[in-house]
C-alpha cells in the first residue's frame, strides 16, 4: 500500500513538473537580461621613429590578408573559381523530386526547370508528454539558387484554463550552396522571433542538407537565433515522395528559453 501511494505522489509531481514546460521557458525568456558591453576606446601612440615604409609594408599585407580570406570565405559559402565550368554551376531546379524520373531535386539536362516554385508543409509535433506543436513553412525558391523561407510553429499544453501557447517564427533567406541531383547543401539568415509574452526577436541562422534517393529523401535541418531570444530547432526527416507530393516522418529537438523538447513529428507537404 505505502509502495503505491509514493508512487502515485511520484507520477503525480513528474507530471506536474512536465505541464510546466513552456510556462518555464517563457519565464527564461522574459527574465534574461540583455547583457551589453561598453566600448573602450583604445589611443595607440604612433612612435616618430616608424618609417612611412613600415606602415606601407603593413597595409599591403592586411590588404592580402583580407583578399585571402575573402576568396576562402566566398569559395566556401558561395562559389569557388574552378566550380564555374561544372555540371553544378549549371544545376536547373525541377518542379519538385524525381520529375520525370530525375534522381533527385535539380537536373544537369535540358528538360523543363522552374524559375519559381513554392515548397509547402506543415507538420505535426509531439514530445510524448505533455508538449505538442504544429509548424507550417512556406519556401519559396526563386532560380536555381536561393529561397525564402518563413516557418510559424505553436506549441501548447495543458487544457482549458491552465493551457499554455507559445508561438514562434523564423524567416530566413536561403543560398543552395551544393546542387546536384542527389544530394544538395543550403545555409540561410534572417530573423527568429519568439510571441506571446516574451515578443522579442534576434538574428537567426539555419542550415540544411538533402540526400535523395528515389522514391525516399533525407533531410537534415537547423535554424537557431544567436542574438535575442534562444530558440531552435533540429531535425532529421526522411519523406516519401508520390509525384509532387512528400509524406515525411521526423525526429525533433526543440529549444526554446532553456527547455529542451524531444520528440517526433508527421506531415505532408506539396510542390507548386
Amino acid at each position: 500500500m505505502k509502495k503505491g501511494l509514493i508512487l502515485f505522489l511520484s507520477f503525480c509531481f513528474i507530471s506536474g513538473f512536465s505541464q510546466e514546460k513552456l510556462k518555464k521557458a517563457k519565464e527564461n525568456l522574459k527574465s534574461r537580461n540583455e547583457q551589453t558591453s561598453g566600448v573602450v576606446k583604445v589611443v595607440e601612440q604612433v612612435s616618430p621613429r616608424r618609417s612611412y615604409s613600415n606602415y606601407d609594408n603593413e597595409s599591403i599585407f592586411d590588404n592580402l590578408i583580407f583578399q585571402l580570406t575573402l576568396g576562402l570565405v566566398t569559395s566556401a559559402t558561395i562559389e569557388s573559381p574552378w566550380e564555374t565550368d561544372t555540371d553544378m554551376h549549371f544545376a536547373e531546379l525541377l518542379p519538385y523530386p524525381f520529375y520525370e524520373k530525375s534522381k533527385g531535386d535539380y537536373n544537369y539536362e535540358l528538360r523543363k526547370t522552374s524559375k519559381f516554385r513554392l515548397d509547402l508543409s506543415s507538420e505535426y509535433f509531439t514530445d510524448f508528454e505533455s508538449v505538442r506543436g504544429i509548424q507550417i513553412e512556406p519556401n519559396l525558391r526563386f532560380g536555381n539558387r536561393l529561397g525564402l523561407r518563413v516557418n510559424y510553429a505553436h506549441y501548447w499544453e495543458g487544457k482549458g484554463i491552465d493551457k499554455e501557447n507559445l508561438n514562434t517564427l523564423f524567416a530566413t533567406l536561403d543560398y543552395y550552396r551544393v546542387r546536384t541531383p542527389v544530394f544538395s547543401l543550403n545555409w540561410g539568415i534572417g530573423v527568429g522571433y519568439v510571441a506571446n509574452e516574451v515578443s522579442k526577436a534576434g538574428l537567426a541562422l539555419r542550415g540544411g542538407a538533402e540526400i535523395n534517393l528515389k522514391p525516399i529523401s533525407i533531410q537534415v535541418n537547423y535554424k537557431g537565433t544567436i542574438t535575442g531570444p534562444y530558440a531552435s530547432v533540429f531535425e532529421v526527416s526522411p519523406s516519401y515522395h508520390y509525384k509532387n507530393y512528400r509524406f515525411n516522418v521526423s525526429y525533433q529537438q526543440h529549444g526554446i528559453g532553456g527547455i529542451n523538447l524531444y520528440g517526433m513529428g508527421a506531415g505532408v507537404g506539396i510542390y507548386l
